[in-house]
C-alpha cells in the first residue's frame, strides 16, 4: 500500500444495493484498514511512567501494583492526552476480607505529583464497581458517579478484564469486556493517564498489561517505533457497543480507498481524509463532498516508501490507520 495513485475524490452512485455490493466486492478484494494503536507500555520497563518503586514495577511482561498504601497512589503517564481511545487489560487479585479497588484514571490532574496522587475521571475497577466513572478526588467539581450495576455480570472475577475508554470531545464512554458500562458529557477535556493502587489496610495486588491508545481527531502523533495494529476485537462486542461505535471500518479496492456512508449524516455532507508521515508532516489533507447512501471512492496520491497515517474523519464516523 505505500505506492498509490494520483490524488482525486468521486463518489459512486447507485443507490443501496449498488453501495452494498460494491463494498462486498471491496472487502473480499482488498485489505482491511486497521486502527493504529500506541504502546503505553513495553512489558519491559516504566518508561514514559511517573511511579513510586515502593508500590509499582514490572513483572513477567506486567505492569504490576502491589503493596499496602496509606493513600491511594498511582503509576502514571508523563503526557497528556486528550482524545482518544484507550485500551487496556487488568486482573485485580481480590482479597478474602475487606475493601480491595483499582481503577483507570484519564483526562486526570494531580493531587500532589511528588507523591503520584491523582485526581480525576477513573474507570473504577474492583467492589462491584466495575466499569463505572468514578471522579477521583472529587474532580472535576461538576462530576458525579456515571455507572450500571448490570455491568456487574460482565466481570470475571480474579481474571483478566478488558476496559475500553473513547474520549471524543466532551462525549466520552467505557465499555467493559465489550459492554457498554457508562456514558456521559465532561467538562475536563484533557490529561494524564494513571493506574490506581488504592489505599487500604490489606496487601493489595493489581497487574496491568495490553495498555494501548491511539488518537482521536489527530490529537496527538504516534512515534513510528511506538505504532501497532491489534487483531484483538477492542472496538467491543456488546450489542450497546456496536450500535454506537465510533471508529468505522475502510477497506481498499485496488489502490482505492471505499468511504461507507456511515461517515456523514443525512442525504449530504462531507469526510476530512488525511495523510502524515511519523515526524508528524502532513502529506495530504482534503476535505471532500459526499452526499446520499453510495460510498465514497478516493484515490490517494502517490506516497514515499515508508509508513504512513491515514486519518478519514466524518460527522458519523472516524477512523486512523496505518499504511505501509
Amino acid at each position: 500500500m505505500s505506492m498509490l495513485k494520483q490524488t482525486s475524490g468521486r463518489v459512486l452512485r447507485g443507490g443501496i444495493l449498488a453501495a452494498a455490493v460494491l463494498l462486498a466486492a471491496a472487502a473480499s478484494a482488498g485489505a482491511q484498514a486497521k486502527p493504529v494503536w500506541m504502546k503505553l507500555f513495553d512489558g519491559k520497563d516504566l518508561s514514559g511512567w511517573g511511579y513510586s518503586a515502593d508500590y509499582w514495577g514490572v513483572d513477567s511482561g506486567m505492569l504490576q501494583g502491589q503493596g499496602k498504601a496509606s493513600v491511594n497512589t498511582f503509576c502514571h503517564s508523563d503526557r497528556k492526552y486528550s482524545d482518544f481511545v484507550l485500551s487496556v487489560k487488568a486482573r485485580l487479585w481480590q482479597t478474602k476480607a475487606g475493601y480491595t479497588n483499582s481503577g483507570l484514571q484519564y483526562r486526570s490532574a494531580f493531587i500532589d505529583s511528588s507523591a503520584h496522587r491523582m485526581k480525576g475521571y477513573q474507570v473504577d475497577i474492583g467492589d462491584g464497581l466495575d466499569g463505572a466513572m468514578y471522579p477521583e478526588g472529587a474532580y472535576p467539581a461538576d462530576a458525579n458517579m456515571v455507572g450500571n450495576d448490570a455491568c456487574r455480570k460482565f466481570i470475571n472475577p480474579n481474571g483478566w478484564n478488558h476496559f475500553l475508554v473513547t474520549a471524543n470531545g466532551s462525549k466520552v464512554r467505557h465499555e467493559l469486556n465489550g459492554n457498554l458500562c457508562a456514558e456521559y458529557t465532561g467538562s475536563v477535556l484533557d490529561g494524564y493517564i494513571g493506574l490506581q493502587l488504592h489505599a487500604t489496610t490489606l496487601v493489595m495486588k493489581v497487574d496491568f498489561k495490553d495498555l494501548y491508545i491511539r488518537p482521536l481527531n489527530n490529537s496527538f502523533v504516534i512515534p513510528e517505533q511506538s505504532a501497532t495494529t491489534l487483531d484483538d476485537n477492542f472496538s467491543g462486542t456488546g450489542v450497546v457497543a456496536r450500535a454506537a461505535r465510533t471508529n468505522a471500518s475502510l477497506v481498499f479496492s485496488g489502490r482505492d480507498l471505499i468511504v461507507p456512508a456511515s461517515f456523514w449524516s443525512g442525504t449530504s455532507g462531507s469526510v476530512r481524509v488525511a495523510l502524515n508521515d511519523f515526524s508528524g508532516r502532513s502529506v495530504y489533507a482534503r476535505p471532500i463532498a459526499a452526499s446520499g447512501v453510495a460510498p465514497l471512492r478516493i484515490t490517494l496520491p502517490e506516497l514515499a516508501p515508508g509508513t504512513h497515517i491515514l486519518s478519514v474523519v466524518g460527522a458519523g464516523g472516524e477512523f486512523s490507520g496505518l499504511l505501509r
